[in-house]
């Protein structure tokens, strides 16, 4: 017995150092850093400073905020990395191949140890899963908050411990802590507790009691920045889905109940033309076939409300670019299914079972190749290809060219006239590197984080200047258009050099 379980241990440990080259194989090159990622840093670098925070960033719904907590854990890496971004880049890669372990327990408890296995498999080669891992933002570690939670679901229903409930709540706490999107995984819960009633387990009175104290501390900040703030998360919420038709049944976008989860096959699963449509088939037919054996009855509807956790949001969602994290780990019963299959395949032959798990190896091997290199996709990140490599690359050129003399820099920028981005990189790196930082050569929109001193006035700045224009995706041409020519009528372009994306000018006065 302790023989299988350090041989299981193994097997358990080989599969997570999978998923950990997977999510390093092009770092630190990948590394994606914009202005949510400088906005963050700076926030939680003031804690330290002792300005404590019980409110997260802006949410898209206008008026609704994510929770604060991320920021402390935030903070205390980038005070290890003095500023760095690339050590929590490290731990959030490293954070998410730790669900191998997660989907493990979770599928030996529906299944066996070898569907649980195969899952951690397919998790580790996911395409989805990396992008997650390579996004430096609060929704990434959400990803096994929501393990958390199905893992304590799955405890409780299936193993009949109550134990699982105070795991379910935390996971539950925490989860809408770092992605406020998740708060629809209370109607999951619910929903379990009244299509799984008669699986609960006894349960005493002090889980109760632990249960409800963990859900309201992992939420705690949420509560205090309610009362400070007058309880606009909960007003914002409310007008948003009640004085916004097109947020109401009558504004559904009923094409994303087949699109999202043909989305989670191609990133997960298969993602090779017209086989991801038979694998989106041989899904369906697989959950009618739990449905229909009294033994995995109860298990495909867990899977299928776990499922429709993940795609009911998208219903609301009518943009045509579909964001990933509206409900992080919907996906996840697709890999634990797929991996089911791959077993039951293997007791017919287990070249056939060896054959579809590299089917899956190469198809997320082909996306996390063509994708990967260049940081997060818009699915995670709107403005693509802002990639730390580029940035250091772009300011490094800056003081060559200057050769110790003072220059001003101006960009264009992503959010529009917001210097929070390069005004985290000089400070931080350029700062500690060169000694001095650029005054910044142009408009800054007020109100946002950043310490460059600005300086509009054109004929009080040094005779040499940057211009530097960001990644295009997300900016508009005419702005590109209008940035070159308000430039140009003091500054003459003497070089232009660019560094990945971004491109960089040179100028001297006229």
């Amino acid at each position: 017995m302790k023989s299988q379980k350090s041989e299981r241990n193994r097997y358990l440990i080989l599969i997570f150092f999978l998923a950990v080259i997977v999510r390093f194989l092009y770092f630190p090159k990948d590394i994606y850093f914009a202005y949510d990622q400088a906005r963050d840093a700076y926030v939680s670098q003031e804690i330290f400073a002792g300005d404590m925070k019980i409110q997260g960033p802006p949410a898209s719904f206008p008026g609704v905020y994510h929770g604060s907590v991320f920021y402390y854990l935030f903070g205390v890496i980038y005070y290890l990395a003095n500023g760095s971004p690339i050590l929590l880049a490290m731990f959030l890669r490293a954070y998410n191949a730790f669900g191998v372990f997660l989907i493990f327990l979770i599928s030996k408890i529906l299944f066996d140890n070898r569907t649980g296995y195969v899952a951690g498999i397919i998790y580790a080669l996911s395409f989805e899963q990396s992008q997650y891992a390579l996004f430096i933002g609060h929704p990434a570690l959400a990803v096994l908050t929501v393990f958390l939670f199905y893992y304590g679901l799955t405890k409780l229903f299936f193993e009949k411990k109550e134990s699982g409930l105070i795991i379910t709540l935390l996971g539950l706490g925490l989860s809408i802590q770092f992605h406020i999107a998740l708060i629809f995984l209370i109607a999951t819960f619910i929903a379990c507790l009244i299509v799984f009633r008669s699986r609960l387990p006894r349960i005493n009175k002090n889980t109760y009691i632990y249960s409800t104290l963990t859900f309201l501390l992992s939420t705690l900040t949420y509560t205090l920045s309610e009362f400070k703030f007058g309880f606009n998360t909960i007003k914002s919420l409310s007008d948003y889905f009640i004085f916004n038709p097109e947020n109401s049944i009558y504004g559904m976008n009923i094409k994303n109940l087949y699109l999202i989860p043909l989305r989670f096959i191609e990133h997960n699963l298969i993602s090779f033309p017209k086989l991801s449509y038979i694998t989106f088939l041989a899904t369906v037919l697989a959950l009618v076939y739990f449905l229909k054996q009294k033994k995995l009855r109860t298990i495909g509807i867990f899977l299928i409300t776990w499922l429709l956790s993940g795609v009911l949001p998208y219903l609301f969602e009518h943009s045509s670019l579909t964001i990933y994290y509206y409900t992080i780990g919907g996906s996840i019963p697709l890999l634990i299914i797929a991996a089911y299959i791959v077993t039951r395949i293997a007791k017919i032959g287990r070249i056939l079972a060896y054959g579809f798990v590299v089917v899956i190896l190469l198809s997320n091997l082909r996306l996390i190749n063509r994708y990967n290199r260049n940081g997060t996709t818009p699915s995670i990140n709107v403005q693509d290809k802002m990639l730390l490599s580029d940035e250091l690359a772009a300011i490094d050129y800056l003081y060559k060219k200057s050769d110790g003399t003072p220059y001003s820099v101006y960009a264009l920028t992503n959010p529009y006239k917001i210097n929070t981005t390069w005004s985290y990189i000089f400070e931080w790196y350029a700062r500690r590197k060169y000694g001095f930082i650029p005054v910044w050569g142009g408009d800054a929109a007020q109100g946002f984080k950043g310490n460059l001193i600005v300086n509009t006035h054109q004929s009080e700045l040094p005779d040499l200047k940057f211009t530097i224009i960001e990644p295009r995706r997300g900016i508009p041409e005419g702005l590109v258009e209008k940035f070159q020519v308000e430039e140009g009528y003091f500054w003459k372009v003497t070089e232009e050099k660019s560094f990945g994306e971004i491109i960089v000018q040179e100028r001297i006065r006229k």
